[in-house]
């Protein structure tokens, strides 16, 4: 990846090392606030079963609600609108630029989404192929988990398939990849660090399927650097979520 792919990428080409910081400062401020937004719908649902049951919920049933397949559905829209809108006012009056210009909100033609989308499906293919060939589950355990538990499965497929990806492409391939790109990193390094911090955000799969959400990764971050637009990487990403939940409903549904 050569250097002219950013070339874009930083006011006056000056890269600093304040910028990589700032990066990672909003990978906890974001990581927490989505978990914040976990634990608060994982407190509603207490509230909401202790009212229709009577019953108390104990620190075991509340922790079994982390697992819930409706806590995707309802913490991450709100944690979506939530780091979505402070992203945007640190963007606007912090750093004091253009809101679309930083985050690459750049529509493409129909014809580059497609073609991205071609490269998604055979990594997708290949990741099946090798799920075959190690004789992988076809569904992770805590998705299983999840899914059986769902009680409103279109509010499911939204936090899944619409949220979860615009949400996490707008903090690292958006805002992190960006203040990674303006560092004094080599581009192949920002893609590969702000790749490898998105996976490691994964600790819900093993490490099998956390190397392919690495890879996975590494593809989103290319077609945001190289296609100077986040557009592509929401576009796989939604259609990569959604495709995984086809494959739910059709194991378990």
């Amino acid at each position: 990846m050569s250097d002219s792919s950013i070339s874009n990428c930083a006011d006056d080409n000056v890269r600093t090392w304040s910028n990589l910081f700032s990066g990672f400062i909003w990978l906890f401020w974001g990581f927490g606030l989505i978990v914040a937004c976990q634990i608060a719908a994982a407190i509603l649902l207490a509230v909401v079963e202790a009212v229709q049951t009577g019953i108390k919920p104990d620190e075991a049933a509340i922790q079994r609600l982390f697992e819930d397949g409706d806590l995707i559905g309802i913490a991450f829209p709100v944690a979506m609108v939530i780091v979505v809108a402070l992203i945007a006012l640190v963007i606007k009056f912090r750093r004091k630029r253009a809101i679309v210009e930083y985050l690459a909100l750049r529509p493409q033609p129909i014809g580059v989404l497609i073609r991205w989308l071609g490269l998604a499906a055979l990594l997708l293919l290949a990741s099946y192929i090798s799920g075959v060939v190690f004789d992988r589950p076809d569904v992770p355990e805590w998705m299983a988990t999840a899914f059986a538990t769902v009680d409103y499965k279109y509010l499911f497929l939204f936090g899944l398939a619409v949220c979860g990806p615009v949400l996490e492409e707008v903090l690292f391939r958006g805002y992190i990849l960006r203040a990674s790109l303006e560092s004094k990193l080599h581009p192949s390094a920002a893609v590969l660090l702000v790749s490898a911090l998105w996976a490691l955000t994964h600790l819900q799969y093993d490490l099998y399927d956390m190397f392919w959400i690495f890879v996975l990764g590494i593809l989103l971050a290319y077609s945001r650097v190289r296609t100077e637009s986040l557009y592509p990487a929401i576009t796989i990403h939604c259609a990569w979520n959604f495709v995984a939940y086809i494959g739910l409903e059709y194991q378990l549904g």
